[in-house]
């Protein structure tokens, strides 16, 4: 199974991204800006990482000075509200900064719908760095 990771999946053209990606069938990851790099995390394959740990193992596979720089609350919050309704940023911030959405679970889909164990975000990584250059 291919999976896709979009970053800066809640801005529009990541958002649009996911949307064709999704309508054509593609499997994609998210990942979107964190207010609190501490709060949210992507479950990705096997294993549960913050989005900072995303960013090392990429900068790390690519050989690249790579880092993770977490939007303050108050801008990505105003830059939210200027795209989409207000229910829509509130429950954002409810989910990722408040925390009541915990995406640390790590869940069994892959293994459950293929028969073969998912691979961490570094096979991944690994086998996608040609993409990167």
């Amino acid at each position: 199974m291919t999976v896709t990771l979009v970053t800066g999946a809640n801005r529009g053209i990541g958002r649009e991204v996911c949307r064709q990606l999704a309508a054509r069938g593609h499997d994609v990851l998210l990942a979107a800006r964190s207010a609190e790099e501490g709060r949210t995390y992507y479950p990705t394959g096997p294993e549960s990482l913050l989005p900072a740990e995303q960013v090392a193992v990429l900068a790390d596979v690519l050989g690249r000075d790579l880092r993770f720089e977490a939007q303050p609350d108050d801008e990505a919050r105003a830059e939210m509200s200027e795209q989409m309704p207000v229910e829509y940023v509130d429950a954002f911030f409810d989910f990722y900064v408040n925390g009541s959405l915990d995406e640390s679970v790590v869940r069994s889909t892959v293994q459950d719908v293929t028969g073969a164990p998912p691979r961490t975000f570094r096979q991944w990584a690994e086998a996608h760095a040609a993409d990167f250059a």
